[in-house]
């Protein structure tokens, strides 16, 4: 898994890039359900002490993983997976 290799945070975009990089033809990556039904890619069902399932999309999209990064919807992460054309 290019997380643990890598240093990328696990469910990242930048360990998706990294997988892409590799030649992965697949990725494993966990989904989570804001209060509004907004879908979230995370590790775990928290992120910094915070419930994903209990927190709406606008106060998600506001927090930061590890790395830096926003925390990546589900489009964002179908979307970074698609081949350049």
């Amino acid at each position: 898994m290019p997380g643990k290799n890598t240093g990328a945070t696990e469910n990242s975009l930048a360990a998706l890039h990294h997988a892409i990089a590799l030649g992965c033809e697949g990725s494993e990556f966990d989904v989570h359900m804001s209060s509004d039904s907004v879908l979230f890619i995370n590790h775990d069902p928290h992120i910094q002490g915070v419930s994903i399932a209990r927190t709406s999309s606008d106060q998600l999209l506001g927090m930061k993983l590890a790395n830096g990064e926003t925390l990546p919807t589900l489009r964002n992460y179908v979307e970074a997976w698609q081949p350049a054309e």
